[in-house]
């Protein structure tokens, strides 16, 4: 991976409002096309109002194909968020007809007992529904599961900690229809490590 721009305290100087990657993404082909991704900053919570500002004049000035809008899976629905999505919503989708993506990241985060993630997920689009996205597509993830996942594929599961392997029955309980449909090898692999679904 390649740096442009050098480390001189990015978040404390006004000044700096991009850092260019460049770099191969694991697992990712391009099939020749150059795919680019543009992370804004984070603008729920942020005690620097010049993110939401940085991140509004990037959406509303640029020629974008899609876009991927990233919500923490444990705080959904704040007030800050609310606003952001109608801005987001009148300012870039509606005006440019913008294909929109739904991720809720931390999504291992929830409490399994007393969460459902399928639940979450439809009431999610409910309200993203109410605030005028039309039949969103909101996806659940979590980068920790992914690097797990990641570990228990590629057969390198002696390395799992056991807080790891106590973690892989969460990330079972979570994300079952991923493990079984779309990584057959994992769910067997995660067979030998844990016991077992029913363990």
């Amino acid at each position: 991976m390649q740096t442009f721009l050098p480390y001189n305290g990015w978040n404390n100087d006004a000044e700096t409002n991009r850092i260019f990657l460049q770099g191969d993404l694991d697992g990712i082909g391009n099939k020749g096309l150059i795919v680019a991704v543009h992370d804004t900053p984070g603008t729920n919570n942020s005690g620097d109002r010049n993110h939401h500002k940085i991140t509004m004049d990037f959406l509303t000035s640029q020629k974008l194909d899609a876009l991927i809008f990233v919500a923490n899976a444990t705080q959904l629905k704040t007030t800050d968020e609310h606003a952001l999505l109608k801005e987001i919503f009148k300012k870039v989708v509606k005006q440019n007809n913008l294909p929109v993506i739904f991720v809720l990241n931390k999504a291992d985060e929830l409490d399994s007992e007393k969460e459902n993630i399928s639940e979450i997920i439809t009431e999610y689009g409910k309200y993203l529904s109410e605030i005028g996205f039309e039949i969103p597509k909101v996806f659940p993830v979590s980068s920790k599961a992914a690097r797990i996942l990641k570990m228990v594929k590629n057969d390198f599961s002696e390395k799992l900690t056991g807080k790891e392997k106590k973690e892989l029955k969460v990330i079972q309980t979570l994300f079952p229809d991923l493990i079984s449909t779309g990584l057959p090898e994992v769910e067997k692999n995660i067979e030998k490590i844990i016991g077992g679904k029913n363990d």
